[in-house]
């Protein structure tokens, strides 16, 4: 990764392509108003510099940098030049503007959250395709970048997937809650945004859930969206639900062991599948199973 020695010499081998002449100075005292100081020597002072290696996003300061461009004797089109070398120098995502940002986390939002393990494992009983997530980051919209320092921003929204009309519905949409952590770095500078998803649940027929009392299915029907087997094959086998308690006795999941089972297709398919007889599940599995069936 660059500094920005290395960015500033960037732009003035951008800059000389187009026939233009940037002092080494000058491009050193640009890019730092970019960075949101109004000197080199502030940047310096600032200790982002030294934040540079962590740096995920940069949030350019465009109006500082237009005053500098001005009274250094430079253009627009200088900036965008400096933000060019930045990117490819600094190896970060450059933003003109806040909204800019707000996509690109939102980006890093819906990548994170449909790629969550529990997340895969709910929007896969819905028997849907092509999921999305709906998550919007609508509290960053108040974000202050002079008194706010890192992003920490709760979420609420749905992972939506589209029918697959070749299988049974049991619904389309699953309610996620997440957290987003994004460090705040420097004076617009900012980390890896952090996906960290709470809970995700099925919204079983696609219907508004009573959380109370929650719509179920069958436990044999639950198995078999579970493995990818007919009811009828999963009538064939025996189970045994265990659940897995961390040291304080937390339930953060459950093993379906099926050893018992008689002898048959359905045994070898799944030994096929699971050599040890076990699958695992994580603790919300069991929300919408109805025991006795």
């Amino acid at each position: 990764m660059g500094d920005i020695s290395s960015s500033a010499y960037a732009l003035k081998q951008l800059a000389s392509a187009r026939g233009r002449r940037i002092s080494t100075g000058h491009a050193q005292q640009l890019i730092a108003a970019l960075f949101g100081h109004q000197t080199l020597a502030a940047f310096q002072a600032s200790g982002d510099a030294d934040k540079l290696r962590d740096a995920v996003y940069l949030l350019a300061d465009i109006d500082l940098a237009e005053g500098r461009a001005a009274e250094l004797g430079l253009f627009d089109d200088d900036i965008q030049l400096a933000l060019q070398a930045i990117a490819s120098e600094l190896q970060v995502s450059v933003h003109q503007d806040w909204d800019d940002l707000v996509i690109a986390l939102q980006q890093a939002v819906d990548e994170q959250v449909l790629n969550d393990g529990e997340v895969i494992s709910q929007t896969a009983m819905t028997n849907g395709v092509a999921p999305e997530a709906d998550l919007p980051l609508d509290g960053l919209g108040d974000f202050n970048l002079d008194d706010d320092d890192s992003i920490d921003e709760e979420l609420n929204g749905l992972v939506v997937v589209e029918q697959d009309p070749d299988r049974v519905y049991y619904g389309h949409e699953v309610k996620v809650q997440a957290k987003l952590d994004v460090a705040r770095l420097g004076s617009r500078l900012f980390g890896e945004a952090q996906v960290r998803v709470i809970h995700a649940k099925l919204k079983w027929g696609g219907a508004d859930d009573d959380e109370d009392n929650p719509p179920q299915v069958p436990e044999n029907q639950a198995i078999a969206d579970l493995l990818g087997f007919s009811v009828e094959e999963v009538d064939e086998l025996d189970w045994e639900i265990n659940p897995e308690l961390s040291e304080d006795e937390f339930v953060f999941g459950h093993s379906i062991d099926f050893s018992a089972s008689p002898p048959g297709p359905a045994k070898d398919k799944l030994a096929a599948l699971h050599p040890d007889l076990t699958v695992w599940v994580d603790a919300g599995f069991m929300d919408n199973v109805a025991r006795d069936y």
